[in-house]
């Protein structure tokens, strides 16, 4: 299994928040985000493009729900 990341745009419930999957692509991990959310969220990340975007300085404030995928 990999690790993704999803996050919410602006104007979202979960704004604010971090989606981790646990899948085995990036493709079962939108899947896991559309069932459990529609298409209520913005990106989804894999480990290596999040943690880019933690080095850029994005989403560093944002809380993390549980783990979600396998």
């Amino acid at each position: 299994m990999k690790n993704y990341y999803a996050t919410f745009g602006m104007g979202h419930d979960q704004q604010g928040y971090i989606q981790p999957i646990q899948a085995k692509d990036e493709t079962e991990a939108h899947k896991l985000m559309f069932e459990k959310y529609g298409a209520k969220f913005a990106f989804v990340y894999s480990e290596k493009e999040f943690n880019e975007q933690l080095d850029e300085g994005y989403h560093i404030e944002k809380e993390y729900f549980p783990v979600i995928g396998s």
